[in-house]
C-alpha cells in the first residue's frame, strides 16, 4: 500500500497554474494568499499516490459565534470543482496533516521554474 506512483490526472498542473494566476472565486476574485499542497494520499483502488490541491483560509460569520477561520482543501484537478473542510480531505486521502508538503504560490512558482515541471517536487 505504499506504492508512490503517480495516478492518472492533472492535479499538479492545474495546482501550479493556480499558483502562477491565482484561484479564481464564486465572486469573480482571484485570491493570491492559499497554500499549494503536495502529499501521498490513498487511491480508491487501495494505493498511494501523489496528489496536489490548494488550501485556502475562509472566514464563515456564524450568528451566535462570530467569525471563525475554515481552511479549506479546493480541487480543480480531472474537471472536477471540489471544496471541502480540510479535515474532511484529510479523512478521505488518509493523509496526516504533518505529511503534507505546503509551498507558498511563489514557493511553488520557483519550483515550477528551476524544475522545470509542475511536480511533485518531493524525493
Amino acid at each position: 500500500m505504499t506504492d508512490r506512483r503517480l495516478a492518472d490526472g492533472d492535479c499538479f498542473e492545474v495546482a501550479g497554474r493556480i499558483a502562477a494566476n491565482g484561484l479564481r472565486t464564486d465572486e469573480h476574485r482571484t485570491l493570491t494568499n492559499f497554500t499549494v499542497c503536495h502529499a501521498l494520499v490513498m487511491h480508491p483502488e487501495g494505493f498511494r499516490h501523489w496528489h496536489a490541491w490548494i488550501e485556502v483560509t475562509e472566514t464563515v460569520n456564524f450568528p451566535q459565534i462570530g467569525p471563525v477561520p475554515m481552511v479549506i482543501a479546493i480541487d480543480k484537478s480531472n474537471g472536477n470543482d471540489t471544496a471541502l473542510p480540510v479535515a474532511l480531505t484529510y479523512k478521505i486521502a488518509q493523509v496526516e496533516h504533518d505529511d503534507v508538503r505546503r509551498y507558498t504560490a511563489d514557493e511553488a512558482c520557483a519550483l515550477m521554474l528551476r524544475t522545470g515541471h509542475f511536480g511533485p517536487w518531493e524525493e
